[in-house]
């Protein structure tokens, strides 16, 4: 009898141990790497957030640049106007370039809503000459300026599109 009284004594002070066992110790790094993986989660969203955007994207005012050279290069007449530019293009329609709230947009003979360029603080054009003068400045004031000459339509020469 002594014999198994002992064995079951020693068999409760073994369950009795204080620890982790494996499964509890999965349980637990489960637990963990769930709620830290939520916490960088947010964490990546308040920076995200609280960064904001005032300047002009050097690729997106390239990419502006592009689009608004080759749109005065096909116009046939210019005009500026309180600081909106008024192209004539092909078929005598009137494209006309001009600051709507923080973005520079592109209509068609007055419709449309083409945005161009976004973050503009201050939008300033002026024609000087031949030549077309655009400024803008970003809402983190910094100045972008560009002059452009439209193609010369020399008198007798046809030009073809």
């Amino acid at each position: 009898m002594k014999r198994g009284q002992n064995e079951s004594k020693l068999f409760v002070t073994l369950q009795n141990k204080s620890g982790f066992t494996l499964v509890e110790l999965l349980v637990s790094l489960s637990i963990f790497l769930a709620i830290s993986s939520l916490i960088l989660q947010m964490l990546t969203n308040v920076h995200t957030s609280l960064r904001t955007d005032v300047g002009i994207n050097p690729k997106e005012w390239e990419i502006f640049l592009n689009q608004f050279k080759r749109q005065v290069y096909l116009s046939t007449d210019q005009k500026v106007s309180g600081n909106k530019l008024y192209l004539t293009v092909k078929n005598n329609e009137i494209v006309l370039f001009e600051q709507y709230g923080d973005k520079l947009r592109r209509r068609v003979n007055g419709t449309g809503h083409d945005v161009v360029l976004q973050n503009v603080s201050r939008l300033s054009m002026k024609k000087e000459g031949k030549v077309i003068v655009i400024e803008v400045t970003d809402k983190g004031g910094k100045l972008y300026t560009r002059s452009i000459t439209p193609y010369i339509n020399l008198v007798g020469v046809r030009q073809d599109g």
